[in-house]
C-alpha cells in the first residue's frame, strides 16, 4: 500500500501549486494517484502457512450491507495480511466492526475457476485483499476485545450507515428498499436473483455501484448548499473534499 505520509505531502503540493499552475498540478495529483492505485492492485503473495493455521485472530471489517448469508468480514493482523471471509453456519454473538475476534478452523483458499472462460471473481477479491474464507459455527467465534478499529469507522461511519440502512429498512422494506440501498451505498445484497438478473440482461448493473457519478452528484449539492449559505473559495473547496471523502468511507473504500 501507499504510505499515508506521501499520499499526504502530494496532496499539499499539489493544492498549493493549484493557483500558480491554474489548476493544471491538480489535474497531475489525480493522474498520479491513478496510476499509483493501478500499480497497488496487484495482490500480495499470502505465505502459505497462512493455510495451515488451526485458529487465527482478525478485526471484523465494515461492510456496505449485510449479506444475504450470515458472514464477517475479519482483517488479519501482523505478520499476516488481507482479509477473511468467515461464513456463519448459525447465530453468533453480535459483532460489530473493530471487534476482535479468535476464529477456530482452516482458512481455504480463493478457488480457480475451473471452466475455461467463466469470469474468476476470486481475482476481483484478491485485488481486494482477500485470501480466503472460512467456515464457522457460534461456537467456534470467540470475541476477545471490542471498538480496536479505526475510530471514525466505528464511531462515525458504522452509526452513519446503521441509520441509513435502518431508516430505509422502516420505511420502504422489502426488494424497493434493497434498490434504494444500492442506488445510494452500491451493492445488490438483498435483490431477488431474478431481479438483478434482470439488470444484467439490460445492461444497467452499474447503477448498482458506487461511481463517480454518485460522488459528483454529492460534490454538486454540497456545492450548491455551501453557495446558498454564502461559503466561497476554499472554505468550500475543502467543505466539498470533506463530503466526498466522508461518502466514500460510507460506501467502502473500494472501487467499483
Amino acid at each position: 500500500p501507499v504510505p499515508t505520509w506521501l499520499v499526504a505531502v502530494a496532496v499539499v503540493v499539489a493544492v498549493g501549486l493549484a493557483w500558480v499552475s491554474r489548476g493544471w498540478s491538480l489535474y497531475l495529483a489525480v493522474a498520479v494517484t491513478a496510476l499509483g492505485y493501478a500499480q497497488v492492485r496487484a495482490p500480495l503473495p499470502v505465505d502459505p502457512r497462512l493455510y495451515t493455521l488451526e485458529r487465527f485472530d482478525g478485526t471484523v471489517m465494515p461492510e456496505a450491507r449485510t449479506s444475504p448469508m450470515p458472514r464477517v468480514v475479519v482483517q488479519l493482523p501482523a505478520p499476516w495480511h488481507g482479509k477473511v471471509t468467515v461464513w456463519l453456519r448459525d447465530s453468533s454473538p453480535e459483532l460489530r466492526p473493530g471487534d476482535v475476534v479468535r476464529v477456530l478452523g482452516h482458512i481455504k483458499p480463493l478457488d480457480v475457476p475451473r471452466n475455461p472462460g467463466v469470469s474468476d471473481f476470486n481475482s476481483v477479491l484478491a485485488v481486494r485483499g482477500f485470501v480466503g474464507s472460512v467456515g464457522a459455527s457460534a461456537r467456534d467465534v470467540t470475541l476477545l476485545a471490542r471498538g480496536k478499529g479505526s475510530f471514525v469507522v466505528s464511531r462515525l461511519v458504522t452509526p452513519v450507515r446503521a441509520y441509513i440502512f435502518g431508516v430505509i429498512d422502516r420505511m420502504l422494506p422489502g426488494d424497493e428498499g434493497s434498490l434504494l440501498t444500492g442506488l445510494l451505498l452500491g451493492g445488490s445484497q438483498g435483490l431477488p436473483k431474478d431481479v438483478q438478473e434482470a439488470f444484467r440482461d439490460a445492461g444497467i448493473v452499474h447503477i448498482l455501484a458506487v461511481s463517480g457519478m454518485n460522488v459528483s452528484i454529492l460534490v454538486g449539492v454540497l456545492w450548491v448548499l455551501l453557495s446558498v449559505l454564502g461559503v466561497r473559495g476554499w472554505w468550500r473547496f475543502w467543505a466539498g473534499v470533506a463530503g466526498g471523502g466522508f461518502y466514500v468511507l460510507l460506501v467502502g473504500w473500494s472501487a467499483p
